[in-house]
């Protein structure tokens, strides 16, 4: 991705942010925040599949709700590489595309490092921009245990890898149902 569109990806990413926390502000001013998530913190634990790497990953992530429409949600995953290691660390923004937040979309930033573990290889990392939408059927039922599945894009300079996710939420607090 060139300097430009990079630049340009994270202005979009700033407006949407700015946007989105505007509009929760007026719902809720308004009463009629039909779209707003009910939840306190939550951990979780997710595996996953990089299709164009075809290696699969463990992680761990957070969720962190910011206002009555929009969390944010740092994770980590670990690629389980035939040589050497492999992960990254991803800091998300996601909101409800539906009621009760069941569906939703997000973009964030994403760090990515591949150690080749050979001698005189070198260690590649790449800064890039996530793109996610995914499903928390939970959600629909009122349980406090979330399992979820994510499709996510990390885009980068000459390559955009797509991943699939899946894992379970644990709440932190007694809210969130």
């Amino acid at each position: 991705m060139s300097r430009h569109a990079r630049a340009a990806a994270w202005g979009m990413l700033a407006c949407l942010t700015v946007f989105i926390s505007t509009q929760a502000s007026a719902q809720a001013r308004r009463g009629r925040a039909r779209n707003t998530l009910e939840r306190t913190a939550e951990i979780g634990i997710r595996t996953g599949y990089d299709f164009d790497a075809d290696d699969w990953a463990l992680g761990l992530q957070a969720r962190f709700p910011l206002t009555a429409i929009l969390e944010f949600i740092p994770s980590g995953d670990f690629f389980l590489v035939e040589n050497g290691t492999s992960f990254q660390v991803n800091a998300d923004f996601a909101f409800p595309l539906a009621p009760r937040g069941a569906l939703y979309g997000g973009a964030g930033a994403g760090f990515f490092v591949r150690d080749p573990g050979l001698p005189g290889a070198e260690t590649s990392t790449e800064l890039g921009l996530n793109l996610l939408a995914g499903l928390e059927p939970g959600r629909l039922r009122g349980s406090r245990i979330r399992w979820f599945v994510e499709a996510r894009w990390f885009v980068i300079e000459g390559d955009n890898p797509f991943r699939l996710a899946a894992g379970v939420n644990f709440p932190l607090g007694r809210g969130g149902r």
